[in-house]
């Protein structure tokens, strides 16, 4: 992805150089429906073209729930980040996210010809579409609604640390394989669903190392 990239480091050249603990805790909130709040809380939202990386460096002790939202053309990093309890990502389009263990859940409404790399209790999956890809690693089989061509692969991110969060998150040990467990809430028929797919090995895509580790 081109454009800038941001992190909680010092960046040089194009990139950006924000501190994204303070970033994060001061996104602009708005009216939703029934008057209640958006975009509140730690997250990534509105941007375009960005690289964005979000660890334990750049981000607040705890991070808690984090959101993605109204991303286009981005790639997003969350590494490192303990305790990550649950994703929550809203419309984003052409955007490749790599996260490293969430204890909780995530939950997705909105994906188009998009790229998740997840490891969580469970991944529920609304309104994805275009060929967006799944590599995950659940504790129960990933969940579709209203999705189609949309593919799933074994989780495979990695980065400095990772082994050591999974153990905290309760993903020790070999992966036992629930990834291709895809449930299609929306499929009622005995036939199997023609709204998703296992990637082929040699369609799979290896996940990049974070940039701001690529010196470790």
């Amino acid at each position: 992805t081109t454009g800038s990239t941001t992190t909680g480091s010092t960046t040089t050249g194009s990139t950006t150089t924000t501190q994204l603990a303070t970033q994060l805790a001061t996104q602009p909130a708005t009216s939703g429906p029934k008057g209640a709040k958006e975009d509140e809380g730690p997250g990534v939202r509105n941007r375009t073209g960005e690289t964005v990386v979000v660890d334990a460096a750049s981000a607040s002790a705890d991070v808690g729930d984090f959101e993605l939202k109204r991303l286009v053309d981005c790639e997003v990093y969350l590494c490192n980040l303990e305790p990550l309890r649950a994703v929550r990502a809203y419309d984003l389009r052409n955007t490749r996210v790599y996260a490293g263990p969430v204890a909780g859940s995530v939950l997705l409404h909105g994906a188009d010809a998009c790229e998740f790399h997840l490891c969580a209790r469970q991944v529920r999956i609304h309104d994805a579409t275009n060929g967006t890809s799944f590599y995950v690693r659940t504790a129960s089989g990933p969940i579709i609604e209203h999705s189609s061509d949309v593919r799933f692969a074994p989780y495979a991110f990695g980065y400095p640390g990772i082994d050591e969060a999974m153990e905290k998150a309760g993903f020790g040990g070999a992966d036992s394989g629930t990834w291709r467990e895809v449930e299609d809430f929306g499929w009622i028929k005995q036939v199997a669903s023609p709204n998703w797919r296992i990637l082929a090995e040699s369609e799979r895509v290896p996940p990049p190392k974070p940039p701001s580790m690529d010196a470790t």
